[in-house]
């Protein structure tokens, strides 16, 4: 967990918004899988949002692996949880995201 949040804040550092991107989208996934889906639906509505600024796609295969992780995740918290923590996350800077992680992580160690 540590080792993913320090490959994301060094990408972020040298401006590889891309690897930043699917950072967080594995991040996500590995909050998912500790049982914190709001987070995890939020920090991948902000690798969304920036997938879009630069304008890259997803890889396919794990694009549709992140989707089932989300879709587990949008049952535990509700319709509405959900499209909230997307929401919220679509308006994080990347910045912003990575700030949540890094923050996120020393707050549960």
């Amino acid at each position: 967990r540590r080792d993913l949040a320090e490959s994301l804040a060094s990408f972020a550092e040298v401006g590889l918004m891309f690897d930043v991107a699917w950072a967080l989208e594995g991040y996500a996934g590995l909050l998912i899988a500790t049982g914190d889906e709001a987070r995890a639906i939020r920090l991948a509505g902000a690798a969304a949002a920036l997938r879009e600024s630069i304008g890259t796609p997803n890889v396919p295969f794990w694009y549709a692996d992140l989707q089932r992780r989300l879709g587990t995740a949008r049952q535990v918290v509700g319709n509405d949880g959900a499209a909230e923590a997307w929401n919220t996350g679509k308006q994080l800077s990347p910045r912003e995201a990575v700030t949540d992680v890094l923050t996120g992580d020393t707050a549960e160690e």
